[in-house]
């Protein structure tokens, strides 16, 4: 309503018809006071503020056109009823030109006047709008939302805040010149088509919150959480999206710790009542062995395997008594030699390994030795082999290698036990997470809790562990160190 009010009063011709209008005011009232007070008052008086103020309400050209108006009242009405009584001039006709004279001068200044008053109002305005500008980008610079507007015929961004960088490290300006193509590249792989998918339904919708993962300029996704309106032409075709962008990749990461904890709980209910189905037989079986230990006329390479298996069943029900939550060790600690201990996980293996044509090359320093359990020892070593064994496939070499030395992280004296392979590799986003519970490389072979549960070993004994990959070169294959308190 606004806006059609003000388009009627711009046109030329009203704003004339306005002009005209407003000399009748003046000319009445000189016609009402000489018939009321019988006096005869100048004939151009009451026009003088009439003038002035159509002049700076409207400009010179109406203050004109009001001029032009009296002029007109004054020669038709009042100059034949008052005679030629004018006292200054002595003409009814000089009088109408000074009038007219001095009516132009006065609309001349007056809308001279009103420019300056509007290049004021405009300079404010327009101060006014760069501070509220500069205020928004200030918010916008500080702020963790990316604010954007995206041009859908081009692909490519009219504006984004230049909060992207810190999110993703590319620059506002790098962004924009992305096209299509290039930012499509840097959706995760697993979110591209679903992410188009959504983006077609919300183009019918108008609107949508989507969820995915971008690469940022380090080469790591982080989650973004978008919510847009689009825009649309004449046509009615989708023409732009515009809304925000925000940085969840902390909240999903608490998601995800809250159902990892909830797996958590429910593989320990789980693994509590396996265990507890498992430690009978264990014990029938431990006593069958005793037995068959105990027989007479056995071969000495019998006996041997027997009593090797005796130990790894020692072993199993070690780990199921922790699993049930009755287990609690009795003994401290005790010396462990490191030669020892990794001959007796290579030995588990060993069938395996002939048959795979893996090499295994172990070189340790004689006499280290360390206090810790050692059953919890072989189960991180067997661990560890296990996953080289799995990575190196056939003719693949294992290394193990011992040394004394210091921790980097404490700067003890400690023995330092890596196991290397020359397998397929860790990828690097996986690297961080690989000592995470649930966390497999193996798809649905593996169980995601083997390293898990040697990072918990290792730290309860004193130590830590770490990893080196890589899935590429000639370098390729993967380093697992564990560092032990000497």
């Amino acid at each position: 309503m606004d806006g059609l009010r003000k388009r009627f009063f711009d046109r030329p011709v009203v704003r004339i018809l306005i002009a005209v209008a407003v000399a009748a005011v003046p000319f009445a009232l000189h016609q009402e006071l000489a018939h009321v007070f019988r006096l005869a008052f100048p004939p151009f008086l009451f026009f003088w503020p009439a003038i002035v103020l159509v002049a700076l309400w409207l400009g010179f050209q109406e203050g004109v056109a009001t001029t032009l108006a009296g002029a007109v009242l004054v020669w038709i009405w009042i100059f034949p009823s008052a005679g030629n009584w004018w006292p200054l001039l002595g003409a009814n006709t000089a009088s109408l030109v000074l009038y007219l004279v001095l009516g132009v001068a006065i609309s001349a200044v007056a809308a001279r006047y009103r420019k300056d008053i509007q290049r004021l109002g405009v300079l404010e305005a327009e101060n006014e709008l760069r501070a509220s500008e500069d205020r928004f980008r200030a918010v916008l610079r500080e702020s963790r939302d990316m604010v954007y507007r995206l041009d859908l015929r081009t692909g490519k961004y009219d504006y984004i805040s230049p909060s992207t960088e810190a999110v993703l490290g590319y620059s506002d300006a790098e962004y924009r010149k992305m096209s299509a193509a290039d930012l499509f590249a840097l959706l995760h792989p697993d979110d591209a088509a679903r992410v188009t998918a959504e983006l077609r339904e919300a183009e019918r919708r108008g609107r949508a919150e989507i969820e995915y993962r971008v690469r940022g300029k380090d080469g790591k996704y982080r989650w973004l959480s978008n919510l847009f309106l689009i825009g649309y032409d004449a046509a009615g075709t989708a023409a732009h999206r515009e809304g925000t962008i925000r940085d969840i990749t902390a909240a999903r990461a608490a998601q995800e710790a809250v159902m990892r904890s909830a797996a958590l709980a429910s593989a320990g209910r789980m693994s509590a009542a396996i265990a507890h189905e498992i430690n009978n037989p264990l014990t029938a079986v431990t006593n069958l062995l005793f037995l068959a230990q105990c027989s007479e006329g056995l071969p000495e390479p019998v006996r041997e395997y027997l009593t090797r298996a005796d130990a790894e069943l020692q072993r199993i029900g070690h780990i199921t008594r922790r699993a049930l939550g009755f287990y609690r060790e009795t003994s401290a600690p005790v010396q462990v030699s490191i030669d020892l201990l990794l001959d007796s996980c290579i030995e588990l293996f060993r069938r395996q390994m002939d048959l795979r044509g893996v090499r295994v090359e172990k070189d340790v320093e004689a006499g280290l030795e360390v206090q810790a359990f050692g059953g919890e020892l072989r189960q991180v070593f067997t661990n560890l082999l296990s996953n080289s064994l799995d990575a190196v496939g056939k003719a693949g070499i294992i290394r193990i290698r011992a040394r004394r030395g210091k921790s980097r992280q404490t700067g003890n004296a400690c023995i330092r036990i890596a196991v290397a392979d020359n397998g397929y590799g860790i990828a690097a986003d996986a690297r961080e997470q690989i000592f995470e519970p649930f966390f497999t490389t193996k798809g649905a072979v593996g169980t995601g809790l083997g390293l898990w549960v040697s990072a918990q070993l290792v730290e309860k004994n004193g130590g830590r562990i770490r990893v080196r990959s890589s899935d590429a070169g000639p370098w390729r294959g993967t380093v697992f160190v564990v560092e032990l308190p000497a």
